[in-house]
């Protein structure tokens, strides 16, 4: 993973601007900015520059722009907020220094500070240096309602004054937890105060372990600062793994950044943006790009689809690494499911029945810690993202993530359990994977799901004759006996009522090549073994509560897309039925 080292060129420019300047130089400045702005601006930035001198220890911003008329706000505004009311206008605003990216905070924050220390540096914003030259208020026009305008005034004062030890970042050093295979659960999705979240990082990552989570990934809103203090937050749990990740928040689309630490551009309605760019940049670094609620439906401005479901049209779907398709709760205003899940359901249904190969993930979404709030109250943990990997990094999540090898508890870390397996009677797979064989079983555990319905589906429609499966215990198992004729690939969903509790992600299933029946016989001796190797059960409830119990260790590196082997004696661990 790359690691900016922005901060340490600006104390060099920093010290050579003070010492080039002398004690003497002016420092106490003013600035002020103002302008207007109306709907057909709706999507656009406009940047007001500022002189940054040698000596400046202290920035402070503030803004203001006219709210909307209240019989102005529109029904069909995509941007909702607490107790469902619709908020007509919005500006963001964000800050580049003289080197690069210095911070962002959306329209949550109307003034902040931005200093040398951590301690009088609003959380959104990196401290440190502030280096000598020209700087730049950025000032995105997320949504104005048509046939309105707005006025605003940026106001900017510089300040010499001593405030503190100059903050140096940490080093980022990746962490594993826990060195052993097996199920992991984890939120990928919510925010803290870095960017429109109620609380702070230690505030979030407390309640996530309070619902029993392994990982959490703390994605704030086009700001990194929060990762610059992952590493020291990281020091104070030795049971949650911290990812790193920030929210690209563009007006076209929204999408998680996990394992990079650096910028990450979100300036989507400009010309020149080239969303495949980023990925690319990200990819280069050891990151992974993962769009997030991207049925969500937007409004069209000019050029440009402005809201926050996915409207990239140039996507390259082959760099996506995986998408969110649970976003938050399953069922909302206590009444109807969740149309913003079932629609990214149909969405990665329709990208996979165009031959992509293509894994989904949740996200709560949570900006409150889980305190609720708002119309739609999301809980860190809600849906949960159950994940087999090799151990507990943030390699090795994000590694499985893309692989497949995961499920959604879409109720959450205390809802049922939903796993997906398939045998051609030599070797086991899971979820995320491929089989080929002439005669291929399927099949389905639930755990902790009596009473629910259970739904076998084939390409993206229930497959005839197994679905509306009444699941009688709460350890039920259901097997089927396919006979490929073309590829397909094969999936589960758990239901009770009209709620969806849990889904898998797909298993590949292809009929067998021309030349297998000749190779079969020969092959029997070898593949002996393999029926032992992948011949394993799920965890019981115990395992799902202590990775510890997960001792597969011996046998899990006969194939790394392979099931872990489970003892004899003992039907628990690994990732088979």
């Amino acid at each position: 993973m790359k690691r900016p080292y922005v901060l340490w060129l600006s104390m060099i420019l920093s010290g050579l601007g003070w010492w080039l300047g002398g004690p003497g130089a002016a420092v106490a400045q003013d600035y002020e900015f103002s302008g207007v702005k109306t709907h057909d601006d709706s999507g656009v930035y406009t940047y007001h520059p500022f002189e940054v001198p040698a000596g400046a220890t202290k920035i402070y911003v503030s803004y203001e722009y006219t709210p909307a008329k209240p019989e102005s706000l529109s029904a069909a505004n995509p941007w909702p907020v607490d107790g469902g009311r619709k908020l007509g206008n919005v500006i963001d605003i964000a800050v580049f220094d003289s080197l690069g990216f210095r911070g962002a905070s959306g329209s949550n924050k109307h003034s902040f500070t931005i200093a040398e220390s951590a301690e009088h540096t609003t959380p959104s914003y990196i401290p440190g240096p502030l280096p000598v030259g020209t700087w730049q208020i950025e000032l995105g026009v997320g949504w104005i309602d048509p046939g309105n305008s707005l006025s605003y005034t940026v106001s900017i004062t510089l300040s010499d004054e001593a405030v503190g030890e100059t903050f140096v970042p940490p080093d980022y050093t990746p962490v594993v937890l826990a060195d052993q295979p097996g199920w992991y659960k984890g939120d990928l999705h919510c925010h803290s105060n870095h960017s429109d979240g109620g609380y702070s990082m230690e505030v979030v990552a407390d309640y996530a372990v309070s619902r029993g989570l392994d990982f959490l990934a703390i994605t704030d809103h086009n700001a990194i600062s929060q990762n610059y203090f992952l590493p020291t937050v990281q020091e104070n749990y030795d049971d949650l793994l911290l990812i790193p990740g920030v929210e690209m928040t563009a007006y076209n689309g929204h999408a998680n950044v996990y394992n990079y630490i650096g910028y990450v551009p979100y300036q989507g309605t400009t010309p020149d943006y080239d969303v495949n760019a980023v990925m690319a940049t990200i990819h280069e670094a050891g990151g992974y790009f993962s769009p997030n609620h991207p049925a969500v439906p937007n409004l069209p401005v000019g050029d440009f689809a402005v809201g926050l479901g996915w409207a990239f049209p140039d996507t390259d779907w082959s760099q996506v690494d995986f998408m969110e398709a649970i976003n938050g709760p399953m069922i909302v205003f206590d009444l109807i499911p969740n149309p913003v899940n079932l629609l990214a359901v149909e969405w990665w249904d329709a990208l996979q029945n165009e031959g992509r190969t293509l894994t989904i993930r949740g996200g709560s979404d949570d900006h409150s810690a889980g305190h609720g709030g708002g119309s739609i109250p999301a809980y860190i943990g809600q849906p949960t993202t159950m994940v087999y990997a090799t151990e507990l990094s943030a390699t090795a999540i994000l590694t499985a993530i893309a692989q497949g090898h995961c499920f959604l508890k879409a109720a959450g870390p205390d809802g049922p359990e939903l796993y997906l397996n398939a045998s051609d009677g030599r070797q086991t797979v899971m979820m995320g994977d491929t089989i080929q064989g002439a005669a291929i079983e399927l099949t389905a555990r639930v755990l902790g799901g009596k009473d629910t319905r259970l739904d076998f589906k084939e390409n993206g429609r229930n497959l005839s004759g197994h679905h509306a499966i009444t699941v009688d215990q709460d350890d039920f198992s259901y097997t089927l006996t396919l006979q490929p004729q073309a590829n397909a690939r094969y999936r589960l969903e758990l239901w009770q009522g009209l709620e969806l509790l849990a889904i898998t992600n797909s298993l590949y299933v292809e009929p067998p090549a021309d030349d297998d029946d000749d190779d079969d016989d020969d092959d029997d001796d070898d593949n002996d073994d393999d029926d032992d190797d992948n011949d394993n059960d799920e965890p019981d409830d115990d395992d799902n509560d202590d990775n510890d119990d997960n001792d597969n260790d011996d046998e899990s590196d006969d194939d790394e897309h392979h099931s872990p082997a489970a003892d004899d004696d003992d039907e628990t661990g690994g990732c088979g039925i």
